[in-house]
């Protein structure tokens, strides 16, 4: 790693700067990235999915959230001043920096995002500079040639749409401000287009950019090697066309929309302002209220995951004293999932977590730190898959032993926020910021907490991470929870070199009962480890809602399991 920071270094004096800003991101603003794409990992070695880096003569800085702090520490080593960017304390590494100039990818950052550190470096006298060329491009040598993508049209029977349809609702939201709009959003572009494609690991997304026109018209650009796919009335051009293309329009005095959150900077750069016409992606909101072809995907889908799931918790239990690890855990349910009818492939990378493993949230086991699972300690797995009809994202800790007192107590408290908002009722025009502290209260009248969201968004056969819904105390949580979005219920508790502990469920917003408010409506089917609650904790209400959840597994999950199985599900379902 060191070599690669040297030949980075080296390059400075040519651009005329004393640092470089790598961002986890890509053009396309993505989570997870493909081989080619992950400049961040191939130069620091650190394999989360949010980081930003920079590096000068002197320093070398990382800035993550409470999600990878751990992970970061372990992955980056002593070498890295570590932040974590979801807190203001980081901006005192900058004071350290006063007076430089960093040079960054303008395709790398959206404008949003330039105009965050932008202010910040103003303030410090640091000047921001974008390159002509990526620097990491410069010096990564052998880096992996992007493949052929693998390019699929879902049917109505999964989308419940027709591309025709979407479209027509797109144009409502931005035909009457702009001549043009450009999509980079890769979510934004699959589900507009009904494609599902394999670019990107555990996400079936398609490298792509988009403009439509008023009319209706697209143009679709793509990789040289996917120029032969083909789209009724859509005309596909490369991604070398796109620039000249873009600067076309600009300089015929188009107005083009654009979303400041998703765009790079590059796209605002290069035009004048009174031609950009700053909206927010029409797709995300239309996108994250699923229709009810969608829906029911979702219900069928999560049958077939909880049948999966149910059977791996069963085979853990019957198998832990023979030499099972985290990985082979791992696999095991990769394999269950396989023999479900629309399983395509995982939706991220399992997090099979043992002892104190479960205590880095975002932790994958590798060779050098694979623990064998024994009956002394809690194991946390949260896994997903990808499914024709749905996508699926769902935690579990189960013990499968003894477990400390104050193990079973903070488990309890974590069920006890995952009820109190699993069974909300909440206004119509209620944000995640909002509901976030009903999952928290319990943890904090014991001066708990965790350092990660409540609840993510969570796509149709697309990204595990969907924009824009969100729970969490972050400024992005502002958005309004609306009927038809899906989104994540996972509170947890980590002990630092002891345990972890989280909860997750997938969760349909829906009308209530009540005229003007909302309700979740759980999607996932999965007992909830009865060995680790402290009924003492429990109210009344937390036990009938728990109790009439794990009804609702038994009744749609048994009857696909075998005797022993179904045995084994009952006594994990029987009421409190």
């Amino acid at each position: 790693m060191q070599d690669k920071i040297l030949n980075l270094r080296a390059l400075f004096p040519t651009y005329n700067i004393d640092g470089y800003i790598i961002p986890s991101s890509d053009e396309f603003n993505n989570e997870y990235l493909p081989k080619h794409l992950k400049r961040l990992r191939w130069l620091t070695g650190f394999t989360g999915s949010n980081g930003l880096c920079i590096i000068t003569d002197k320093f070398k800085a990382f800035f993550t959230d409470g999600r990878y702090l751990i992970q970061a520490e372990t992955e980056l080593g002593d070498d890295y001043q570590i932040f974590n960017m979801t807190n203001e304390d980081y901006t005192k590494f900058f004071t350290s920096i006063k007076g430089s100039k960093l040079g960054f990818d303008p395709n790398l950052l959206t404008k949003s995002a330039y105009d965050h550190y932008c202010s910040l470096a103003k303030k410090l006298n640091i000047e921001l500079i974008p390159l002509p060329k990526n620097l990491i491009d410069e010096i990564w040598l052998d880096k992996p040639l992007p493949k052929k993508s693998n390019i699929i049209e879902l049917g109505l029977e999964f989308v419940g749409l027709s591309r025709e349809e979407k479209i027509k609702q797109v144009l409502e939201n931005f035909s009457d401000c702009a001549d043009y709009l450009l999509l980079t959003s890769l979510d934004s572009i699959c589900w507009l287009l009904n494609i599902r494609a394999d670019d990107i690991s555990y996400t079936p997304f398609l490298l792509s950019y988009l403009i439509m026109d008023k009319e209706g018209n697209l143009e679709l650009f793509l990789d040289q090697n996917n120029q032969d796919f083909q789209l009724k009335n859509i005309k596909v051009r490369t991604f070398k066309e796109l620039k000249p293309y873009y600067l076309e329009l600009v300089n015929s005095n188009k107005k083009i929309a654009l979303d400041l959150t998703s765009c790079s900077y590059w796209f605002f750069a290069n035009a004048e302002r009174e031609q950009i016409m700053s909206i927010s992606d029409p797709c995300q909101m239309l996108k994250a209220c699923k229709n009810k072809v969608e829906i029911k995907g979702f219900r069928d889908g999560h049958i077939e995951d909880g049948i999966a799931l149910c059977k791996f918790l069963f085979w853990l239990e019957q198998n832990i004293d023979n030499g099972i690890n985290e990985v082979s855990a791992a696999k095991k349910l990769l394999e269950l999932r396989k023999e479900q009818k629309y399983f395509q492939y995982p939706s991220f990378g399992s997090i099979s977590a043992f002892k104190q493993n479960g205590a880095i949230i975002h932790y994958h086991p590798t060779p050098r730190t694979c623990l064998k699972l024994t009956r002394e300690g809690l194991y946390l797995i949260d896994s997903g898959g990808q499914y024709l009809n749905c996508t699926t994202d769902v935690t579990r800790v189960t013990c499968l032993g003894e477990s400390s007192q104050e193990q079973t107590t903070n488990f309890t408290l974590v069920l006890k926020g995952f009820i109190t908002l699993s069974k909300a009722v909440f206004p119509v025009s209620t944000t995640g910021l909002q509901l976030d502290a009903l999952a928290r209260y319990p943890l904090w009248q014991h001066g708990l907490n965790y350092l990660h969201g409540t609840g993510h968004g969570v796509g149709h056969f697309l990204s595990v991470h969907e924009k824009p819904n969100n729970i969490s105390p972050a400024k992005r949580s502002y958005v309004a929870l609306k009927p038809g979005m899906i989104t994540s219920i996972e509170p947890g508790f980590y002990k630092q070199g002891e345990y972890g502990i989280r909860i997750e469920n997938l969760a349909l917003v829906k009308e209530s009962l009540y005229s003007g408010f909302l309700e979740f409506e759980s999607l996932t089917l999965a007992p909830i480890e009865n060995r680790l609650i402290d009924i003492n904790l429990l109210n009344n209400a937390e036990k009938t809602w728990l109790n009439n959840y794990h009804e609702k597994v038994y009744n749609n999950i048994a009857p696909h399991l075998n005797r022993e199985e179904k045995k084994w599900l009952k006594d994990k379902t029987d009421p409190l």
